[in-house]
């Protein structure tokens, strides 16, 4: 059997053209996550620094420092793995966009604690909003590079 392929119309060849020229927007992606990434790394660092004042203002004991120190971290680690499950889910873009904006939500109101306990609450809120950020940069490197 002598099978020839037949060459591809113009207008299929200018198509496969489109479809493999190479776009920025991977790059502009991550980027954003590497943003994303450095603000998170702030926002749980920001505590420590302001913790002097804070705790003389909310009569904290060393041992509710420790606490509010760590509330952040234990609700991060906890919610690491369903973040993970949410990205696997639904769309990447769909839950960075919800972490992003609740992360600064319980950033935002934790400027205006009035107690020790209210601001727990946002230090909670904050790692359970800013878990999915770290999952959500992995999966996307794996799948794009």
């Amino acid at each position: 059997m002598n099978s020839k392929i037949a060459p591809a119309a113009p207008s299929q060849a200018a198509g496969l053209a489109d479809a493999s020229r190479r776009t920025t927007v991977r790059w502009r992606i991550f980027l954003i996550l590497l943003l994303l990434s450095a603000i998170n790394y702030i926002d749980r660092a920001s505590l420590s620094v302001a913790l002097p004042l804070i705790s003389s203002e909310f009569e904290m004991t060393p041992a509710l420092e420790g606490l509010m120190l760590s509330a952040f971290f234990w609700s991060y680690a906890l919610m690491q793995i369903p973040g993970g499950m949410l990205l696997d889910r639904f769309q990447v873009r769909n839950i960075v966009g919800v972490a992003t904006v609740g992360w600064g939500f319980f950033q935002a109101i934790a400027g205006g604690a009035h107690s020790w306990m209210t601001l727990l609450a946002t230090r909670i809120g904050l790692g359970v909003a800013e878990s999915p950020i770290m999952p959500a940069g992995a999966k996307l490197n794996g799948a794009w590079l």
